[in-house]
């Protein structure tokens, strides 16, 4: 992609000299437009696309490192090579000192040697651009997981509120079916709150080592309160467990997204089990679910609900596909799951028989670094 440089010189002769010694470099290709003024060159940065600057300090409306530091001012994200005379150069220093990405004297270089620092100087911009982009992202990110865990603790605390005014207290039908429409509300705002940080960030920054029996302890009273009363959860977790490198926030939705959905299929009353183990699987295992050989760490979710048919496990997994009868189901639930695990670099395995329960596994990679 042709960029395009502003020089702002305003010697015609040295405009010349640079301009033809840039058209020779075969190197880069860059499109240089030249202005005579500061002013000028302002107008120009702020109507056109420009990668780079080349900036002369002794200009007829501007002199000196001010001349810098008004550019600077206009344009802090594009990279400014500073252009001096043989005795000036202090002054292409102190520019850099400054914040400029270069300094050039001029008469001192090639084409191919005045080409490369132009295009070394706008990627190294390109590059502070995309550190500092970085480091916003990742206290934005940062930010909202506080917030989703704080709001997520409040719901909690809500949900269990519910389940003391709920049965055995509470023989009032009318007030039950109020408190399940709140329980509905507080159900929706957790699943809202999860995804509007999932889509908010990057994988690649949040990926952990950890402990997913220890993530899902921490999750205990969240877990808990949403299976509501009722219903039995029961924990058996491996000891010595592998760790894994996966995104603990993600973790924390597919597992309430999965107690949702197994409370979900037992409307009455029933058990949800959630085991951990090692597991290694050799090749061509779970080869419906394009499954890699490998050592894994698996987390099961299983329950003992209405079940699926065999047609609607093979589309479980489909965006809006829902099994729900009363139209309240998004079904994004398990594609979201699916979404995570796919990009944990696993992959997902559902078991169900209709009328007896389902069981829902996620298979993590071990964390090679951490192999026993």
């Amino acid at each position: 992609m042709r960029k395009t440089v502003l020089m702002i010189e305003d010697n015609p002769a040295d405009a010349e000299i640079i301009r033809e010694e840039l058209s020779m470099a075969q190197s880069v290709n860059f499109a240089v437009e030249t202005v005579t003024t500061l002013a000028d060159g302002l107008s120009y940065i702020e109507e056109h696309d420009v990668s780079g600057v080349l900036l002369d300090l002794s200009l007829p409306d501007s002199e000196g490192i001010e001349t810098f530091k008004k550019t600077r001012a206009q344009a802090p994200e594009l990279a400014i090579v500073v252009l001096t005379g043989n005795d000036d150069e202090q002054l292409g220093l102190q520019a850099v000192r400054e914040g400029a990405q270069d300094y050039i004297v001029k008469g001192s270089l090639n084409g191919a040697g005045l080409a490369r620092a132009v295009e070394y100087a706008i990627e190294r911009k390109q590059m502070e651009a995309r550190h500092r982009r970085v480091r916003k992202m990742e206290a934005v990110i940062n930010m909202s997981m506080g917030i989703v865990n704080d709001f997520n603790n409040v719901l909690a605390t809500i949900l269990m509120k519910l389940q003391v005014l709920e049965w055995p207290r509470c023989d009032d039908e009318i007030l039950l079916e109020e408190i399940g429409d709140v329980r509905r509300a507080v159900f929706q705002g957790a699943n809202l709150t999860n995804r509007l940080a999932a889509f908010s960030k990057s994988d690649s920054l949040l990926q952990e080592v950890i402990d997913i029996n220890e993530q899902i302890t921490d999750s205990a009273g969240l877990v808990s309160a949403i299976a509501g009363p009722g219903i039995e959860v029961v924990t058996k977790l491996c000891n010595d467990i592998w760790h894994v490198h996966i995104d603990p926030l993600d973790l924390e939705t597919s597992l309430v997204d999965l107690v949702a959905n197994a409370k979900e299929s037992m409307p009455d009353s029933g058990r949800i089990t959630i085991t951990t183990r090692n597991v290694v699987v050799a090749d061509g295992e779970y080869a419906e679910n394009n499954a890699g050989p490998g050592s894994y760490v698996v987390l099961s979710i299983s329950d003992v609900g209405v079940g699926m048919s065999e047609i609607q496990r093979q589309h479980a997994i489909e965006p809006y596909f829902t099994t729900k009868t009363d139209t309240k189901g998004l079904g994004l639930g398990l594609s979201m799951v699916f979404g995570f695990i796919r990009q944990s670099k696993g992959f997902m395995h559902i078991d169900s028989d209709d009328g007896i329960g389902t069981c829902v596994q996620l298979f993590f990679p071990q964390y090679a670094d951490k192999a026993s």
